[in-house]
């Protein structure tokens, strides 16, 4: 969710991965945080929501929207084939 909640800030921004990651990361690597495949540090991660122009709170308020929806889903999901 972590990574989902990134891509959903960089690309409401249209930002590039190139952009974001500019010396922070490499692109491959935010692409695979982006995609769930690895981990972010913090350091990392509050550089990213800095260029994203994103502050801590707003972040995990939407990671928690997120979140929230998943369990929508697999609740949903359960009651289907329960």
């Amino acid at each position: 969710m972590l990574g989902k909640t990134l891509r959903y800030f960089r690309k409401s921004k249209n930002l590039a991965l190139e952009y974001v990651c500019q010396d922070i990361l490499t692109v491959s690597f935010l692409s695979k945080v982006e995609r769930g495949l690895s981990d972010i540090s913090a350091n990392n991660l509050l550089l990213v929501l800095k260029k994203l122009g994103i502050d801590l709170y707003e972040f995990a308020h939407i990671y928690s929207l997120f979140q929230e929806s998943k369990d929508l889903d697999f609740i949903k999901l359960h009651n289907l084939y329960s």
